[in-house]
Formats: C-alpha cells, sequence, structure tokens
C-alpha cells in the first residue's frame, strides 16, 4: 500500500517525460543550428575571409574591393565564408538599399517596402584571387516574391553599377 503513491507518482511523471520527447528534439536541432550559425560567424571574421573581403575588382576603369561593394550597396550585411580545399565560397546576405538594381524600375510601393523587407542574397566562388563570374548568383526577395534572379556576370554587372552610380 505504501508503494502505490510512489508507482503514481512516478507514472505521471514517466507521462510528462513521455509529451517532452518532441520538444526535447526541437531543443537539441535549435542547438545544432545555432552551432553551425555559430561556426559560419567564425568563418566569416577568420583572416582568410578578410583576405577574401579586400580583393580589389576592377571595373569601368574604376577600382574598389569586394568589402566596399557590398557596404556601399548593401544595408545590414552578413558575411559567410567557406574554404573546401582550393575552392572558396562567399556569399553576402543583407537588405535592399535605395539604387540598387535600378533597371528593374521598382514603384515606388515596391521601393518602401524594400527598405524594410527587401533581403540580397549574393553567392560566388574566388579562384585565383578573383571573383568566378561564372558562378555568380545575386537574388532580391520581398515577402517570399523573386524580384531579382539573375546569375554570371550580368548578376555582377548590376552590382557593380549600382556601386559605382553612388
Amino acid at each position: 500500500m505504501q508503494k502505490l503513491p510512489l508507482l503514481l507518482l512516478a507514472s505521471i511523471f514517466l507521462f510528462l517525460l513521455t509529451g517532452c520527447t518532441d520538444q526535447l528534439t526541437d531543443i537539441k536541432k535549435a542547438v545544432s543550428e545555432i552551432d553551425s550559425s555559430a561556426s559560419k560567424a567564425a568563418n566569416a571574421i577568420s583572416k582568410d575571409a578578410h583576405t577574401i573581403r579586400a580583393i580589389e575588382i576592377e571595373y569601368n576603369n574604376e577600382v574598389f574591393s569586394i568589402n566596399d561593394l557590398f557596404e556601399s550597396i548593401l544595408r545590414d550585411i552578413q558575411w559567410e565564408y567557406e574554404n573546401f580545399d582550393e575552392l572558396q565560397k562567399l556569399k553576402v546576405k543583407g537588405t535592399w538599399k535605395e539604387g540598387l538594381f535600378e533597371s528593374y524600375h521598382f514603384s515606388e510601393a515596391q521601393k518602401s517596402k524594400l527598405i524594410t523587407n527587401g533581403k540580397v542574397t549574393v553567392e560566388f566562388e574566388i579562384v585565383d584571387q578573383q571573383i568566378s563570374s561564372d558562378s555568380a548568383v545575386v537574388k532580391l526577395i520581398l515577402e517570399k516574391e523573386l524580384l531579382v534572379d539573375e546569375k554570371g556576370i550580368k548578376a555582377l554587372e548590376l552590382l557593380y553599377d549600382s556601386y559605382l552610380s553612388k
């Protein structure tokens, strides 16, 4: 009879823990994603990443660095750098800034939304201390709508032209 309250308490505790397994799985997944993001952030500020950001671009008789380019044309910049043996990848995320992608002729209503919600992602590879134009991908997303999706040299020229027009 004395074991009945103990058995009842153990059953309740077991029942509560069973309901928490999904939440524990979610917590483990969240911690894993935080760790992954922290690793990417650490790589983005590494010496190699700063070397990549200092690479100079020559376009239309102007010379500017990768860092200068993105600091000028985007807001709220996040850098992600990955190095796989000989392959170096740079991913730049930021918020749209007035003047970027002028050739797309956004309406005033779109521009006002883009200022707060326009997310720009630029990805490219570095080969021999130069941006590989073949690998360049530029995207602008506004509220889950893809407004700009350019690849290759045209994608880079959009960015370069925006930089030079400032």
